[in-house]
Formats: structure tokens, C-alpha cells, sequence
């Protein structure tokens, strides 16, 4: 049986208000780390890396989740308000500072949008081999208040299925991701950004599977998320999707939040080790591309995202005529796009790329899902769904023309 693709590589029945596409919102604030040239800032030392983080987080905004805005009443640190007279609706982010590697640096009185996550960069010296450190940040606020149930869940249930050790959501509002300025030699680390490395990037470490990796540990890729570690028993991961792609449980690496070394899954039907295994692997002084796999998807679902299909722009559990449709009302259009309008490679505009996405996973459907009665194993359209595939692109050509 051909499995679904409901998790594809970079490509790079709801209630309440729709299901909104998750953004992250990257802070370059806290790159404050100084190199010996006198530059200050990972990003401003090589800001071709912006680009690349940029790309990373259309990883994770393909999820489709409900996230409550942050909206404390002033920019007050709690340690600075009066415990017996309020404001109590006050909080502080705390996170590693991404500059210098202060834990629990706080940030006062942080607003952060609805479906948004914030994510503060930069670099510093990580020591050793170490390329990348990311993870969640934590928060201070005062206890028993429905500011703090906002903090800790962000409306994605109770506290008990957020935090609890039965916790079956997560509702982050950022954390802090570090990319490494000195190799194990004391030199400055090389790093390849852009296209994949080649013969010409030996020694270079690639930036983009890095920030892929370090940005799912802040997702929530870590024993230290509740709904992840409620879902590890004896040194695997159990969580239903990843069981599905990998037929049984997977094993994890010793410190419970990576995967084993040298776990593979597939890469749009491309067999790759996982992002989410501890190493970046080099051959001859070439380092690997790692992108997302299938499996690594599959354990970011079962923490509790919401991952749509490629193609499944009503998220609905199957890539069919509905969606097709939807991709053609909005063909062509670059403002206010997103994976619901038909944006599936998230790129900022509704065009062919996205309706050749579309096509090649269509007529699939979510094995997952309570709706879903079987699972059509075609990863390849039938001849009638490329002669419907043909009437649409017929249509779109017919719309632009209108539209000209």
C-alpha cells in the first residue's frame, strides 16, 4: 500500500472560527553576539541567512491551528507589579537569550497575534560540534488568573490537555533558536546557505536543515512538551501517525527528543534520513540537506498540530474537486494568500507550482481521519483526474486572461 502524503519535504468538520495557517514571526533583536571582524550579529554577519530561516518556518506555518492572541493591559514585568493591587493580566517571556545564552532572560509584556509564534535568533559560540540549540520558552505571570490559562494554553482546551500528563495539545508562543560561530577547531563555523552543498561548500554546515531541526525542537519536538512525552514508552515514540508511517513505534535517541541515529522516512517518496535524528550527516567534507520527512510530520500531528495534506486547502481530510476549486478562485492572486487559499508551497502566491502539488497528491485521503473509511493508495492522478486537472488549468488560463 502506498502511503498517504499527508506529510510531504519543504515544498515547499471544524467549529468555532476556521482553523488559521500558523505564522512565525522571527525576532532578530537579541542577535547580539560580537565576531572577532567586530560584526555584531550572526544575521547581520551573514544575512543571506534570513532568507534561509524564512524558508525553514513554511515548515511549520503549513499547520493549521487556532492559536488565542496574548494581550496583556501593559508592559509591566510581574516582579514589578504590586501582588495585592494588580495589573494580574501582566507576563514576562522567558527564554534563552539567543545572543549569549542567558537562561531565563525575560521579556516584558510581549503582544503576540492570534496564530502566531515568535521566534527570537541569532548566534553565538555553542562549543564543540554543536550547530544548533531551539526550544520553547516558558513564561511569568501570576498564578490562577485566566491571563495565565491564555499563557498555557492559548485556547487550545484546558490546562490538563495542554500541560497535563495526559496532555494531548500544544499551544506555544515562541521560544528563542542559536546557531553556532565557532567550530570544535576554535575557527569560525562554515556555513552553506541557499542552495544545496556541492563539491564547492566542503566543510560547510547546511544552514537550512539546522533551522529546519532546531525550529521542531521549539515546535514542540522535545520530551520536555507534555504531549510528546505522554506518548514515549520505553525509549520509543507511540503517537498513532507516527506508528502509521512507520509500521510500529520508533525508536528515539537516548535523551528521549531526538530520534534514533540513522532513522529514515521519505521525502515526497524519496528515502531520507529524518531532520529529527541527532547528527547532520557530511560525505567527503559535503554536508547533507535534511528536509522534513513524512515521519518527522507525523510526530509534530500526534503532539497536536493540525497538518493538512498537500492540496487540502479546506483541510478537510482528502485533496479533491472542493479544493481544486478553491485553488482556481484564487489562481494568480499574491496579496493575503495562504495554504486555505490555495498557497500549498507558501510562497506568498496561488500559481501552477501550487496546482501541481495539488494534482500530485489528488484523490488522497487522511488514513487518520475519523472520516476517512480507506485510504486510496494511487500517488499518481487517474486519467480522469488529469483530464479534470486539464479543465482547470483551462479555467484559471481563462480567469487570467479576464483578469489582464
Amino acid at each position: 500500500m502506498t502511503k498517504w502524503m499527508m506529510m510531504a519535504g519543504l515544498v515547499i468538520s471544524m467549529a468555532g472560527r476556521p482553523a488559521g495557517a500558523i505564522d512565525l514571526v522571527f525576532d532578530y533583536s537579541l542577535d547580539t553576539y560580537e565576531f572577532s571582524d567586530g560584526t555584531v550579529g550572526f544575521f547581520n554577519k551573514f544575512p543571506e541567512a534570513k532568507a534561509d530561516l524564512e524558508l525553514a518556518g513554511r515548515v511549520f506555518e503549513r499547520f493549521q491551528d487556532n492559536l488565542a492572541a496574548i494581550e496583556p493591559s501593559s508592559t509591566a514585568d510581574p516582579i514589578d507589579v504590586d501582588p495585592f493591587t494588580g495589573p494580574y493580566d501582566v507576563w514576562a517571556a522567558l527564554i534563552s537569550h539567543p545572543g549569549t545564552g542567558q537562561s531565563n532572560y525575560r521579556i516584558a509584556g510581549l503582544t503576540i497575534a492570534e496564530d502566531t509564534v515568535v521566534v527570537y535568533a541569532g548566534g553565538r559560540n555553542l562549543g564543540g560540534s554543536t550547530l544548533g540549540v531551539g526550544g520553547g520558552g516558558g513564561y511569568s505571570t501570576f498564578v490562577g488568573t485566566e491571563f495565565e490559562t491564555t499563557l498555557k494554553t492559548r485556547g487550545q482546551g484546558t490546562i490538563d490537555e495542554v500541560t497535563g500528563v495526559d496532555a494531548v495539545e500544544i499551544a506555544p508562543w515562541g521560544g528563542s533558536i542559536s546557531f553556532d560561530t565557532v567550530d570544535g577547531s576554535g575557527a569560525e563555523r562554515l556555513w552553506n546557505f541557499g542552495a544545496a552543498p556541492t563539491s564547492a561548500d566542503v566543510d560547510k554546515s547546511d544552514f537550512l536543515s539546522v533551522a529546519i531541526h532546531e525550529l521542531a525542537h521549539l515546535m514542540g519536538f522535545s520530551f520536555s512538551t507534555p504531549s510528546f512525552a505522554n506518548q514515549v514508552s520505553g525509549g520509543q515514540f507511540t503517537g498513532a501517525a507516527a506508528e502509521y508511517y512507520n509500521d510500529g513505534p520508533v525508536a528515539l535517541a537516548g535523551d528521549l527528543s531526538h530520534f534514533a541515529e540513522g532513522t529514515l522516512s521519505e521525502v515526497r517518496g524519496v528515502t531520507q534520513e529524518t531532520a529529527m535524528d541527532p547528527t547532520l550527516r557530511s560525505l567527503n567534507g559535503i554536508s547533507d540537506r535534511k528536509l522534513f520527512t513524512d515521519l518527522d510530520y507525523a510526530v509534530m500531528r500526534d503532539l497536536g498540530w493540525m497538518v493538512p495534506l498537500i492540496g487540502d486547502a479546506n483541510v478537510d481530510g482528502s485533496v479533491d474537486i472542493a479544493d481544486l476549486v478553491r485553488l482556481s478562485q484564487n489562481f494568480g492572486v499574491d496579496e493575503g494568500v495562504d495554504w486555505i487559499e490555495g498557497d500549498f508551497n507558501l510562497d506568498g502566491i496561488v500559481d501552477i507550482a501550487d496546482l501541481v502539488l495539488l494534482s500530485q497528491n489528488y484523490g488522497q485521503e487522511d488514513p487518520l481521519s475519523p472520516s476517512s473509511a480507506s485510504v486510496n493508495a494511487a500517488s499518481t492522478p487517474e486519467p480522469g483526474t488529469l483530464g479534470m486537472l486539464g479543465a482547470i488549468t483551462m479555467l484559471i488560463a481563462k480567469r487570467r486572461r479576464r483578469m489582464c
